[in-house]
């Protein structure tokens, strides 16, 4: 007598026979995993005009820095600038959220016909084409813009004596996280001293930044939002900004209620820095965040003193539901980092994450932190997710430059990772500083 098997064994039968076929003879040893080696790795690039004669973003045929004046005598024309291959520094760099809109501030080495020498200048450069070119027409309106110096040539007889002299200078630019048409950027304030007579609005130029201006159409049309210079006989419509004092960071929030807010951050070398923060409408002035209704940025473990210079800040990308701000400053102990949280509708800072601010430090290097007369620039970044009112979502990317009057340097630097309270070391620069770095918003937990 035959044995009978049940008929779904000979369906089981089948599937493995097919099986067979199709997974490959390794599956027990399974190959090492590894990452894109695209992703997440350094590089280094050329910037604008390292070459002579380039064809880049930064060009005379793309930046005409001087605009058409009638020319002094022995000149036919405007002042261009020439290309002099001498190389140029990023000091600014902002991405918008379109993957095309990019805004730079470069310093750059110009030559103008009519100077008797070449200088460096600092340059505003937009692109909406996601680098590949910069656009010429919408820098131009800045230096139209009312209280911007226009950059003629220097002692031109037959130009406005109100408007000779070397151009206003360019610093820091920040576009709004949502928008990438909303954009603003730090200037030169008018010169201390200068009357109204002689100049109504003053170029100030290499005074530091302490002017904002700030445009809503990618740059066709700018407004002077802020002017924290305090000329002779001339009143401010802002909070002034003392003779040493100079804005060393901006940032726009994301939209909230058909608004955002805009913020900067001040010092003084002293410890006598600021923070300044004003809605784009509802309010009609810059908020002192240091002021008797704010409460302050607490200090640091012993033996930090709390007397900041402010160095870096950013909105939070979720500032319509955490309303939380994130600072850097030092003081004369280091560097330190804290979320402030905020009130939108009165415009006061009214609590902070961490009791003490946290240390920007590597432990285990010998050198100490950054302090007050250490730190040169700082650069915060956070990424998409992140919430000042959740300690799992609170991490912060902070990169540090320590100077030491060009010897060896006395304090470390570096690229950070703070997870709440918690600092990693991503990269020790302390001999090739890092000068800016980003967070690419789709990445919400990069480890």
């Amino acid at each position: 007598m035959k044995t009978r098997f049940p008929r779904i064994l000979g369906v089981f039968a089948a599937i493995f026979m097919v099986a067979s076929f199709v997974i490959p003879v390794s599956i027990a040893q399974p190959a090492a995993v590894s990452a894109d080696p695209g992703i997440m790795r350094w590089d280094t690039v050329l910037t604008p005009e390292i070459l002579p004669l380039d064809t880049d973003i930064d060009n005379q045929q793309c930046f005409p820095y001087y605009v058409p004046i009638p020319a002094p005598t022995g000149n036919t024309g405007p002042a261009p600038f020439i290309a002099q291959g001498k190389g140029s520094e990023i000091l600014s760099m902002a991405v918008g959220n379109d993957g095309a809109t990019i805004a730079w501030v470069v310093r750059d080495y110009l030559f103008a016909v009519g100077h008797l020498t070449p200088s460096y200048e600092n340059l505003l450069y937009l692109s909406n084409t996601g680098g590949i070119v910069a656009s010429c027409g919408k820098e131009l309106q800045l230096l139209v813009s009312p209280g911007f110096y226009l950059p003629l040539t220097i002692n031109d007889p037959q130009a406005d004596p109100k408007m000779n002299g070397l151009p206003s200078q360019c610093y820091q630019v920040a576009i709004a996280p949502d928008d990438p048409k909303f954009i603003a950027v730090t200037c030169d304030g008018t010169t201390l001293g200068m009357t109204t007579t002689l100049h109504p609005t003053g170029n100030g130029f290499g005074s530091g930044p302490k002017r904002i201006y700030v445009t809503s159409d990618a740059g066709s049309t700018w407004d002077l939002a802020y002017d924290g210079s305090t000329p002779t006989g001339w009143t401010a419509g802002s909070p002034t900004l003392g003779p040493t004092e100079s804005i060393r960071n901006l940032d726009i929030s994301i939209d909230y209620g058909g608004k955002r807010d805009i913020g900067f951050v001040t010092a003084t070398g002293t410890g006598a820095g600021r923070w300044f923060v004003r809605a784009s409408s509802g309010f009609n002035s810059w908020q002192d965040q240091t002021g008797t209704s704010s409460i302050a940025m607490p200090a640091g473990t012993s033996p930090s003193t709390g007397l900041y210079d402010y160095y870096a800040i950013k909105f939070s990308p979720t500032y319509n539901g955490d309303s939380s701000v994130a600072l850097v400053a030092a003081d004369g102990s280091g560097t330190y980092y804290n979320v402030a949280q905020r009130d939108l509708n009165q415009n006061y800072t009214v609590g902070w994450a961490f009791g003490n601010s946290i240390l920007v430090s590597n432990i285990s290097d010998a050198l100490p932190s950054p302090n007050i007369s250490q730190l040169n620039n700082v650069v915060l970044q956070l990424p998409s997710d992140f919430s000042g009112q959740s300690s799992s979502l609170r991490r912060a990317y902070i990169s540090l430059d320590a100077y030491n009057g060009g010897i060896t340097k006395a304090s470390q630097d570096g690229i950070y990772r703070i997870d709440d309270t918690t600092v990693y070391v991503l990269m020790d620069t302390t001999q090739n500083p890092a000068k800016s770095i980003r967070t690419y918003t789709v990445v919400s937990s990069m480890r």
